[in-house]
This record gives structure tokens, C-alpha cells and sequence, in this order.
């Protein structure tokens, strides 16, 4: 993945979280591709920008009646947060000034 990907993966779940979306396995593929979306929601958000998602267990049932679980990960916007909200912003708002008008 190029640099450029990355960043616009990158500020795609940034924009998402402060936004107040929920992100989960399903619709974090759709969004921006990744597949493994414990992983990924940990390495691109959590750790380079120190917060801390909240994570919602889920349960449901596959299209074959087989139980499934999974999270909804969503921001917290409390005080241990701020910083890194803070810090995402400002990423977001340097990636758009970067980016060709």
C-alpha cells in the first residue's frame, strides 16, 4: 500500500470516528478495505494517535443460522481522548491542506 492510500485510509477512519460513526467488520470493508478490522482499528487509530475506541460486543446470526459476534468500535469523546482528538483533527486538516485543490 502506497503512502498516499494510507493517508487517505487513514484520515477516511479518522473522519469516520469524530464524526460519531460506528465502525465494525462489515462496514469498515466497504469503507476502506481492510478485512480485519480488530487489527487495523488498533494500528491505525489507537496506538499513533493514544485513544482508546470503545468497544461494543455484538451477536447475531450468519445468512446459514450459525451464531456470530463481533465489535462496534466507536470514540469515546471523554477527557482521556482529547489529546488524541486533538491530534487526529489536526492530521486531517494538514492531509487536506496537502492535497491538490
Amino acid at each position: 500500500m502506497n503512502q498516499s492510500t494510507t493517508s487517505r485510509t487513514r484520515i477516511a477512519l479518522m473522519r469516520a470516528f469524530l464524526s460519531g460513526e460506528t465502525v465494525n467488520c462489515r462496514n469498515i470493508h466497504k469503507m476502506v478495505g481492510f478485512t480485519y478490522c480488530s487489527r487495523e482499528v488498533i494500528r491505525v487509530i489507537e496506538e499513533p494517535f493514544g485513544v482508546r475506541l470503545k468497544r461494543v460486543p455484538r451477536k447475531g446470526k450468519s445468512r446459514y443460522g450459525e451464531t456470530c459476534h463481533w465489535y462496534d468500535y466507536k470514540l469515546s469523546k471523554n477527557s482521556l481522548n482529547r489529546k488524541g482528538i486533538s491530534l487526529m483533527k489536526k492530521a486531517i486538516k494538514e492531509f487536506l491542506l496537502t492535497q491538490p485543490s
